[in-house]
């Protein structure tokens, strides 16, 4: 009985995970990728660049000349009573493909340990177009699986905690799942120190049931930013759209020492009550290095919580050390 209670207590924590920690639906909803943009608030659709704008914007790719490879982990929801594990991690390298246009990999995973996870492989491309003009698409192979053990199994009787010897009807077609989309952005710099950017995510609408007979699509989601840089301080804001559901994001951040310091802020809310505060900063070396630290915080939803907490690592080879990019400047 006290195992059953452990299970539902772990399947309450992902219902409560998945509608609180962004307005989006349950599945592969956003949980941000990259301490910097966590600092953000993930107000990063018009400020990506490099290996995170795989998954903020792809058109970001072209904001920097040379390759870059980056890894992240962050911890959600970190104290949760029951000791629920549940993380997140990134690895992806980005570069120059040619004076216009710049090619990116990468994959991306959330899991709940021993129960679940969600896991995208990116394959992505940018090019601009014009002087202020670029243009990004994302293949994604997408993956849900959830953990064979004694409870996945076999039925489990809700209101007694009996565990049947019957096999879990949810299962019967296999643990996991596997679909493709495809995501498209386009960023614009309106100035020298403004831009304005576009993505859409889930293009096709995968459907992600574990059963043929059933179905189960991703929404798509329409996503816009923008960005400031008043040569003091970069202001950033986004606003997604996903079904019913809206949310509004907007950050800002400020470098120090010749843009080896910076520290940034950020907050969102959005549909069914989400509300969050986030805060970062980031260490530049000006050889060829760069460590990001973000931090998040729900204000409503999620409760006996320390946050979120994230870590990235970026490397860059190649032309110049991994310094901020300039609004609205494209190869």
């Amino acid at each position: 009985m006290k195992n059953v209670k452990a299970l539902l207590s772990h399947i309450l924590v992902i219902i409560i995970a998945a509608t609180t920690a962004g307005p989006v639906c349950a599945q592969f909803e956003e949980k941000g990728c990259g301490a910097r943009a966590a600092g953000l608030a993930n107000a990063y659709t018009a400020g990506a660049s490099g290996p995170e704008a795989m998954y903020y914007n792809p058109a970001g790719l072209t904001g920097s000349d040379n390759i870059q490879a980056m890894s992240s982990y962050s911890r959600l929801f970190w104290g949760l009573t029951d000791d629920s594990n549940l993380g997140k991690g990134f690895i992806g390298i980005s570069m120059p493909a040619g004076p216009k246009t710049a090619l990116a990999a990468g994959y991306d995973r959330f899991f709940l340990a021993e129960y679940y996870s969600e896991s995208i492989y990116y394959l992505s491309a940018g090019r601009t177009v014009s002087s202020s003009i670029s243009l990004g698409l994302n293949i994604k192979i997408l993956e849900k699986r959830y953990e064979s053990n004694a409870y996945t199994q076999k039925s489990v009787r809700l209101d007694t905690g009996q565990v049947l010897d019957d096999v879990n009807p949810v299962f019967r077609d296999g643990y996991s799942v596997t679909n493709y989309t495809v995501d498209a952005g386009c960023t614009y710099g309106i100035a020298d120190n403004a831009a304005v950017a576009l993505m859409l995510r889930n293009i096709t609408s995968p459907d992600m049931a574990l059963s043929p007979d059933d179905e189960d699509r991703l929404l798509p989601a329409v996503k816009a930013g923008f960005e400031y840089d008043s040569g003091r301080m970069k202001i950033l804001s986004d606003v997604e759209s996903r079904g019913s559901d809206i949310g509004v994001a907007a950050g800002a951040e400020k470098w120090f020492f010749d843009d080896s310091i910076a520290l940034r802020s950020g907050a969102a809310v959005g549909s069914r009550r989400y509300r969050s505060m986030s805060l970062g900063m980031s260490f530049r070396h000006k050889d060829m290095y760069g460590i990001d630290y973000g931090f998040s915080y729900p204000l409503g939803g999620i409760r006996q919580t320390y946050g979120t907490h994230e870590i990235s690592f970026t490397v860059e080879f190649g032309k110049g050390p991994p310094v901020p990019v300039k609004t609205g400047e494209r190869q």
